[in-house]
């Protein structure tokens, strides 16, 4: 295959606590479905799929030097931890 009907991905799939990068070579054309199966991947119950940050279906094609990104569940609900933090910030302060 050339050069050219090639295009290069990355993959940032989590890895315990840090995520793991792979290096991808793909035909032109391939989508998120066709990365994740290159490297059996899987798109678990709870997890999402984004590019560069913005979340993307698994027929969604990509181009030469995107970063598709694996996203693990949220813990928490970002509300309910910022609600927490603050709490904990005002005990701490005095209530200020």
């Amino acid at each position: 295959m050339a050069a050219a009907e090639l295009i290069r991905v990355e993959i940032a799939c989590p890895d315990g606590a840090d995520y793991r990068i792979i290096q991808a070579e793909l035909p032109v054309g391939a989508t998120a479905r066709d990365a994740l199966a290159a490297f059996d991947l899987a798109l678990t119950e709870g997890r999402t799929l984004g590019l560069f940050g913005r979340t993307v279906g698994t027929d969604t094609p990509l181009a030469d030097g995107d970063r598709l990104e694996l996203y693990l569940p949220l813990q928490v609900d970002p509300k309910t931890a910022r609600r927490q933090r603050a709490a904990t910030n005002a005990k701490k302060s005095g209530g200020r």
